[in-house]
C-alpha cells in the first residue's frame, strides 16, 4: 500500500465530512467507509484510514 497523496487525503476528508453531515446513505458504517477508502476487507479499510491520518509516510513532494 502506498501513502495517499495530499489530493487523495483532501478528497477522502471531504467525503467523510459529507457523510458526517448527512447520513450513511442507508448503508453500514463499514460500507460507507469503503466508499471513502476503496474496496477491501475491514482491515484494508482501517489501514487506508490510518494512511489518511498519518502524514509522516507522505511522499507527495507538494507538501514539502
Amino acid at each position: 500500500m502506498t501513502a495517499p497523496t495530499s489530493e487523495e487525503r483532501r478528497e477522502a476528508a471531504e467525503r467523510l465530512r459529507e457523510y458526517g453531515r448527512d447520513t450513511l446513505k442507508d448503508g453500514s458504517l463499514l460500507r460507507t467507509l469503503k466508499d471513502v477508502t476503496g474496496p477491501g476487507s475491514w482491515r484494508d479499510v482501517l489501514l487506508a484510514l490510518a494512511d489518511l491520518i498519518d502524514q509522516e509516510g507522505d511522499t507527495d513532494d507538494a507538501d514539502q
